[in-house]
């Protein structure tokens, strides 16, 4: 990693990035010809090197986390005997499969050619660094401060409505779930049009997000909600569902 730091420090703003040189790497292995969208003779080496690589590049650049559960999938049947990628789907599973990682790895080329998006820039102060729990029980901290740092939210959904309420700011809304998941879908690209009540209730957190925006900056959000497949989702930033990992 390379960083800078206006400051001389690493106490203040500052930015890390990857080195041209690491990057120019990355590109070469994305763009093997075994791995280029559209082949369906992937080399089953060439495809746990660039999954490999996948781990920390997704650190530094967590759009990618979601990508790298199609690379699990592809590499679902791999044995010690096996030369080319064999993902133990069949039918329509695994031609959506294929499609995917067509879609994975365009996506991947995409962002190594775009330099600016492999850095990260920090302002944070220490105690940002604290688990929630450690952060809010830490020494010094009035109920008034808490309370100014805290906002609880809340929702839930079905599969024709989805509703959210910022009990901080006294605010909610209710929407019909259909333009939504209509929107979701044409972006997504997915043939699968039926609406499960976990994506549903994932739209829920991402529209309440939206509509917080800036306002919300520098707090500690707060969503109570009982769905586990959302939970998971957004804890291991890992999904199965097409849609879930586009949200995320």
């Amino acid at each position: 990693m390379s960083t800078l730091d206006s400051d001389g420090g690493h106490d203040g703003p500052g930015t890390i990035t990857l080195p041209e040189k690491k990057l120019i790497r990355l590109r070469e292995l994305s763009r093997d010809i075994s791995v280029s969208p559209g082949t369906r003779l992937v080399l089953l080496h060439s495809l746990q090197v660039l999954r490999g690589n996948g781990e920390w590049m997704a650190i530094v650049q967590p759009l990618l986390r979601p990508e790298m559960r199609v690379f699990d999938r592809m590499m679902s049947g791999a044995s010690h005997d096996v030369i080319y990628a064999q993902p133990r789907f069949v039918g329509a599973v695994l031609a959506a499969l294929w499609e995917e990682f067509d879609d994975a790895v365009d996506f991947i080329q995409m962002l190594l050619e775009c330099s600016h998006l492999w850095g990260a820039k920090w302002t944070n102060t220490l105690t940002k660094m604290l688990s929630v729990l450690d952060r809010l029980s830490a020494p010094g901290i009035s109920p008034f401060e808490w309370k100014k740092m805290v906002r609880w939210t809340s929702g839930d959904a079905t599969l024709e409505r989805i509703a959210f309420i910022d009990w901080k700011g006294k605010r909610f809304f209710s929407f019909q779930v259909d333009a939504f998941f209509g929107a979701l879908g044409s972006t997504v690209g997915s043939g699968d049009t039926k609406l499960i009540i976990a994506i549903a209730e994932f739209l829920v957190v991402i529209v309440g997000l939206i509509l917080g925006g800036e306002k919300w900056r520098g707090e500690t959000i707060f969503y109570v909600g009982d769905n586990e497949n959302v939970q998971q989702w957004l804890q291991q930033r890992k999904a199965g569902s097409q849609y879930a990992r586009h949200l995320l």
